[in-house]
């Protein structure tokens, strides 16, 4: 449910069961497989800003403890396929 969600967030469509009564299953298992190759925006963005901060908090410390996953804003997302 939470890959059908993230979907109609990036085509910015509220009626999320609109959109998927308008595609089929393979439609579907298709976009699934592109989204694991090619992240999702908000994912892709929320990577990018933290590796920026991580890089930034350990040129001005002097320290390599500052972790990437330390800066991200997105939940982890364990076992979730």
């Amino acid at each position: 449910m939470q890959f059908v969600m993230r979907l109609a967030r990036e085509f910015r469509r509220a009626d999320w069961r609109r959109m998927l009564s308008e595609m089929s299953a393979t439609e579907l298992g298709e976009w699934g497989d592109y989204f694991r190759m090619q992240s999702f925006s908000d994912v892709w963005m929320d990577a990018q800003f933290a590796s920026l901060k991580a890089l930034i908090v350990r040129m001005v410390s002097g320290s390599s403890d500052a972790a990437v996953a330390d800066f991200s804003l997105l939940p982890e997302e364990n076992g979730i396929p």
